[in-house]
């Protein structure tokens, strides 16, 4: 098991075994996670990454058929059931006046 030692600056060298093991180079993000005594040292994936991980549950140009926003808004109403908006339905009140007069 490869060691390493901490810096005066909190700074750690991560030893190339593991750099090669995980693929890690110049400028990649680690993720740390603790866990009681130890921590869990991960590459954090890149948004390309995980694209490319999750690509088979994206939606394809093909599904988005859209003419333009107005169409893609209501089509996910149209998709959503009575139940769905119960909850999250926002009345909203004009506080300022438009064009000088209330709304």
């Amino acid at each position: 098991m490869p060691n390493a030692k901490i810096t005066s600056k909190g700074q750690v060298t991560i030893p190339a075994e593991v750099r090669r093991a995980l693929g890690l180079k110049k400028g990649d993000m680690l993720a740390f996670e603790v866990r009681a005594e130890y921590a869990v040292v991960r590459k954090r994936p890149t948004l390309v990454e995980v694209l490319e991980r999750f690509k088979h549950v994206l939606p394809t140009e093909e599904d988005l058929t859209y003419a333009d926003d107005d169409e893609a808004v209501a089509a996910y109403f149209d998709d959503l059931d009575e139940d769905d908006l119960s909850d999250t339905m926002i009345v909203l009140e004009a506080k300022v006046p438009y064009r000088g007069q209330p709304r």
